[in-house]
């Protein structure tokens, strides 16, 4: 039997007074998962930055991916905080230096309606048993104040009904990391494994 152990955060908001506290419970329970020869990955599900911290602010959230790269997160996709408070440019070199990648499938360039290059909907991890893991990032669409940035956002049904089947083909196990809200996460997602700010799911086996 394979242990497959999920830490995730959400919606730290620059609360860096809480950051020690919460680096050191994940490593925590990742050496102890680790030492027991389990799985484990460390995600977070959107408004990570928050400007109205000065460090934040003054580094356009570079600050805050800096501390999930030492964190040694897997990946994260972004909430309206990462969205809908910098610039297009801004925005698009966030995540320049990030060591983990950005799941976000439902938005894209406003101008070539491509997906931008810092995110990918979806990845595969693969664990040490084989097992395969594929992860899709969504966001809630803000359809009247994305456009005015440059991006697109897309309504999450078709997005999921376009990507499912590809996904769960190569996957054994998906997982939904969902920045939507509280309505859109109540409705059915199609055999996913939820991970939302609403719903936090840690453990699966």
């Amino acid at each position: 039997m394979e242990m497959i152990h999920l830490l995730h955060t959400n919606d730290v908001h620059s609360h860096f007074e809480n950051w020690p506290r919460i680096t050191r419970f994940l490593s925590q329970k990742r050496a102890a998962y680790q030492k027991s020869g389990d799985e484990v990955l460390t995600l977070d599900i959107g408004d990570f930055i928050d400007r109205l911290h000065p460090l934040t602010d003054a580094t356009l959230g570079k600050f805050n991916v800096d501390l999930l790269n030492q964190a040694h997160y897997d990946a994260v996709t972004i909430g309206n905080n990462e969205g809908l408070v910098l610039s297009h440019d801004d925005l698009s070199h966030l995540y320049d230096d990030a060591k983990f990648p950005v799941l976000l499938a439902n938005l894209k360039e406003l101008s070539t309606m491509q997906h931008p290059d810092w995110t990918r909907p979806y990845h595969i991890f693969t664990t040490q048993q084989q097992t395969k893991i594929a992860i899709i990032g969504l966001t809630a669409p803000y359809d009247l104040t994305y456009p005015s940035l440059g991006w697109q956002p897309l309504a999450v049904e078709p997005v999921l009904d376009q990507l499912l089947p590809s996904i769960q083909a190569q996957a054994d196990v998906t997982i939904l990391l969902s920045h939507l809200g509280l309505p859109t996460d109540k409705k059915s997602h199609k055999n996913i494994l939820l991970m939302s700010f609403w719903a936090p799911i840690h453990i699966i086996c």
